[in-house]
């Protein structure tokens, strides 16, 4: 039970009122829209149900600067502070990544804060405009995140045409389904003026703000346009604004080959345990053999060659994976065991964060819009970057066609914003390390911790002290570490050790927490459902 900071009397008062976004610094225009207060109630469904959050809505226009063209209505979540008023630090806005993840779970994380962090803050989720519970929910063919996919590599014409028809036709479905009016303003830069908005339905001066992986890129957006209004704001692993988006897929097939190369080292280093070659070399070619096998006989006849690829996506981006991960596969190759890769990859048939990714990335800056010189590019990379190259290139391939076209990319870089912590791995895979460089010298306050020659991608809290113990101190007091010169971390921390396989640990590891009878995901555990980008 959390206390409650207003009264009911008070709360209706709020709920009848409005106020007014008058910004318009950015020149698009947030002026004189009326914003209302969220009317609060408990959550009924879903993770923030079983959690006991409260939800509610908040509606926003779809077009600032028209509002008169309609509205969206935003879902939102609340986990309520239990301090006291004297100890309370305002409202903690939090946003998952993607594009296109749900965060009204996202409260959950408090419980990885020490207990007087998580009494002093408000926990803010919320589904951005086309995800989840918003309203429109993006979908545009909801069958087309199942299984039985061509694989990935277009070693024949044949594969290339059917990847061809695949990334035109949802293309074309998002168009006939959404006219061009909503397809245009699902960009980051509209959610920032969501998350403005968001601001004020909360009744707050200044918010507090927790991004991973693309929510990096969101908090980057709104310390842009609204420095002042930021009282705290923590980005774990950023996006490199200056390469959004087809160059920083094309960059993070690179670092997702580094990655994957030390998850084929680690199974090597246990041989005894996963007889998959005792040399990184004889690992690597027993995952393209397996490959190969499974274009010919899908396991458990679902899983194969492109979704084995997105299984196994997840080793790059979190090492805890990496026992589960091994152990499947030494059960397919050694006794053709393939019901766990196909309960590991789930059975799809939800395109929303799918839709609502590709609405976002293709308008939030112009992509090549001619297949040749995508099909020149990725070749050369995959020489390059095998593991993901090819499979990056289709997933991100409908914005070739894409109803509407690129917008100029949204600005990002401010000496006005206040301190920002940034964390990093300097071989995170899905948001190369060299993001992070960028976004520390775009805000001259901001100060950069690194964990060196780690892998895990957004995983902050995640138990290592040298990090979570300067993230409580910025969060309880809002202290940093000084901030050295050059175009370097301001500290640099050891990552985690490497993951041991379950069959040598005395308890097994454990992905995620439970509640009750049900099972929530933890930041360092995510499923894939046809290459879930729920951090980018």
């Amino acid at each position: 039970m959390w206390a409650r900071r207003i009264g009911a009397v008070a709360a209706l008062i709020a709920a009848a009122a409005t106020v007014l976004v008058a910004d318009g610094s950015d020149g698009s225009a947030d002026q004189g829209t009326a914003i209302r207060p969220i009317v609060w109630s408990a959550c009924t469904t879903g993770m923030e149900g079983a959690l006991g959050l409260d939800c509610g809505f908040l509606s926003v226009p779809l077009d600032y600067a028209h509002p008169a063209d309609g509205s969206v209505k935003i879902a939102v979540s609340r986990r309520r502070h239990t301090s006291s008023d004297a100890a309370y630090q305002g409202v903690m806005i939090m946003n998952p990544g993607g594009p296109g993840g749900s965060g009204l779970w996202l409260p959950m994380i408090a419980d990885y804060f020490p207990d007087d962090i998580a009494a002093q803050y408000d926990w803010i989720g919320f589904d951005p405009r086309g995800v989840g519970n918003s309203s429109p929910s993006l979908s545009c063919i909801s069958t087309y995140t199942t299984a039985r996919r061509p694989p990935y590599i277009p070693s024949t014409i044949v594969v290339e045409r059917a990847w061809l028809r695949r990334v035109k036709s949802y293309a074309a479905a998002c168009g006939r389904k959404y006219s061009a009016t909503v397809l245009n303003h699902l960009s980051t830069a509209d959610n920032v003026s969501d998350l403005e908005s968001l601001r004020i339905a909360l009744n707050q001066s200044t918010i507090n703000y927790y991004g991973y992986s693309y929510g990096t890129y969101l908090g980057q957006g709104y310390a842009t346009r609204y420095p002042d209004h930021i009282r705290r704001m923590v980005l774990d692993s950023n996006v490199g604004p200056s390469e959004v988006w087809e160059r920083s897929n094309l960059s993070q097939d690179v670092a997702f080959e580094k990655v994957m190369q030390k998850f084929f080292a680690w199974i090597a280093s246990y041989d005894r345990v996963f007889h998959l070659g005792n040399t990184r070399s004889a690992v690597v070619h027993r995952w393209y053999s397996t490959l190969a096998q499974l274009q010919k006989h899908r396991a458990g006849g679902v899983i194969g060659s492109a979704e084995m690829t997105d299984i196994y996506l997840n080793a790059a981006y979190l090492q805890i994976n990496w026992p589960e991960l091994g152990t499947m596969w030494s059960n397919w190759v050694r006794h053709q065991t393939g019901q766990p890769l196909v309960d590991y990859y789930g059975a799809g048939g939800d395109d929303n964060e799918y839709a609502t990714y590709l609405a976002t990335i293709c308008v939030d800056a112009p992509w090549s819009r001619t297949w040749s010189r995508w099909k020149s590019e990725t070749t050369k990379m995959h020489a390059k970057a095998p593991f993901e190259t090819w499979g990056n290139a289709w997933y991100n391939a409908p914005c070739a066609w894409w109803p509407v076209h690129g917008h100029a990319p949204m600005p990002v870089g401010s000496r006005l914003a206040p301190p920002i912590l940034l964390l990093d791995h300097t071989l995170d895979g899905a948001t190369p390390y060299a993001g992070s460089l960028e976004t520390r010298r775009l805000f001259p306050n901001s100060r950069l911790i690194a964990s060196v020659g780690g892998t895990d991608h957004a995983a902050s809290p995640d138990g290592n002290p040298c990090v979570d113990n300067r993230i409580f101190t910025y969060l309880r007091s809002g202290a940093l570490i000084p901030r050295v010169r050059g175009n370097q971390a301001d500290a640099q921390c050891k990552p985690l050790p490497l993951p041991v396989p379950d069959q040598l640990q005395a308890k097994p590891l454990r992905a995620g927490f439970r509640l009750g009878t049900l099972t929530f995901p933890s930041l360092r555990f995510r499923s894939t459902v046809w290459r879930r980008h729920v951090n980018r």
